[in-house]
């Protein structure tokens, strides 16, 4: 059944929401209220928050939101972040629509060295799987 969302909540999850240096916390929201949506950003619960409080109030955001708007940039390697990742995860069995964004398209197993396409244009792993 479809239900009508009077003011959408938008979920802001990635490791950049925490960057200090960017602080997007107040731009987001401002956006938010000009479109009519409700932005969650991890920023607003504070700086300074013990990492188990961090995490509880990130699962519950992602659980309660209609979309989660994902950070999927490469984060310490060759992956998203794993926070984001989960955030996603929570937030798709929880029914919120996902928009992932990076900031280049790449295909993800051009950067396994030894990696290569087949002739149908399959990735293959430098073990032939």
């Amino acid at each position: 059944m479809l239900t009508k969302i009077i003011t959408p909540k938008v979920y802001c999850a990635g490791p950049g929401v925490f960057d200090t240096q960017r602080n997007d916390k107040e731009y987001c929201e401002n956006w938010g209220r000009q479109h009519g949506f409700d932005v969650l950003h991890p920023g607003r619960h504070g700086a300074t928050v013990p990492l188990k409080e961090i995490y509880h109030h990130c699962r519950q955001d992602a659980r309660s939101c209609d979309v989660i708007v994902a950070d999927l940039n490469n984060f310490r390697g060759h992956c998203a972040d794993d926070g984001t990742a989960f955030e996603v995860g929570v937030g798709a069995e929880n029914g919120a629509l996902v928009l992932g964004h990076k900031e280049q398209r790449e295909e993800p197993f051009s950067r396994i060295p030894g990696s290569y396409q087949n002739k149908d244009g399959t990735w293959v792993d430098p073990n032939g799987n």
